[in-house]
C-alpha cells in the first residue's frame, strides 16, 4: 500500500497527540522534581511540533476546518464558563 502525504501527516499528528497524553500523565506521576521539569520541557517542545504539524495540515487542506464568527466562539466560551472546573 502506498502512503500519500495526508496519510503520513495524519499518522505523525496522531502520534504527537498520543505523546502529549503520555507526557501529561508522566508529569503528574513523576515523584522526582528534576524529572518532572525535564518531562515538562520535552512536553513543551513536543506540543510546539504538534501545533506546527497541525498548522501545515490546515494550510494545505489536509485538516479541513470550519471557521466560525466571534459570536459563536463567545457562545461556546459562555456555555463552558460555569462548568465548575478551575479552568477560568
Amino acid at each position: 500500500m502506498a502512503y500519500d502525504d495526508k496519510m503520513i501527516m495524519t499518522d505523525i499528528l496522531t502520534q504527537l497527540k498520543f505523546l502529549g497524553t503520555t507526557y501529561g500523565t508522566a508529569m503528574k506521576e513523576a515523584s522526582n522534581q528534576e524529572l518532572r521539569t525535564l518531562i515538562a520541557e520535552k512536553s513543551q517542545v513536543m506540543g510546539e511540533k504538534q501545533f506546527a504539524v497541525f498548522q501545515y495540515m490546515a494550510k494545505t487542506g489536509m485538516y479541513p476546518m470550519e471557521y466560525v464568527d466571534a459570536d459563536k466562539i463567545q457562545m461556546a466560551i459562555d456555555s463552558h464558563a460555569g462548568c465548575g472546573c478551575a479552568c477560568k
